[in-house]
């Protein structure tokens, strides 16, 4: 039983008291999200939390602001300037709370993936090796049962007499 139970046309009443409960149950859901402490009175809590939540909130969109107008300012010069662009960004996330990886991690992360984008390369070219080969085996053999007849020695020695052959 609510407090508003026994009052007689007072819908609009009741439904205010509902939205209060909805948003008190919704408080108390954030409180706990964000850790509103055990010894603390429930709306000193709330009151903490939702000063916090507010001031994160402040935070964040003024760094987003900040990113916006560096946004602006690159698209509206068609370029993008270190001192102009990319220094103010790093500024503007690192005062939001966004500390970035760091000049050494990216670094080792990078080189990774180069070393991986060269050994796709490598797989690559090795692929476009092997799909000339088998052009020219089928070229040379129309049996293709000879293929399978042959030695793995003859074919290694065919294959290297076809690959000087083969045009670069």
């Amino acid at each position: 039983m609510t407090p508003t139970d026994n009052l007689e046309g007072a819908g609009d009443l009741v439904e205010r008291y509902a939205l209060f409960e909805a948003t008190l149950t919704e408080l108390q859901s954030i409180c706990s999200d964000f850790g509103v402490k055990g010894g603390e009175k429930r709306t000193d809590g709330i009151r903490r939390v939702l000063t916090e939540v507010t001031a994160e909130n402040a935070r964040l969109r003024e760094a987003l602001e900040k990113i916006d107008a560096i946004r602006n300012s690159i698209i509206g010069f068609q370029t993008v300037g270190w001192s102009d662009h990319i220094y103010p960004m790093v500024a503007a996330l690192e005062e939001a709370g966004f500390e970035g990886k760091g000049y050494d991690k990216m670094r080792t992360e990078i080189r990774t993936m180069l070393a991986a984008e060269a050994q796709l390369k490598a797989a690559r070219e090795h692929i476009e090796q092997l799909s000339e080969l088998l052009k020219i085996i089928k070229e040379h053999w129309i049996d293709y049962d000879q293929i399978y007849s042959i030695s793995v020695h003859e074919a290694d020695e065919f294959c290297a007499g076809l690959s000087q052959e083969a045009p670069k």
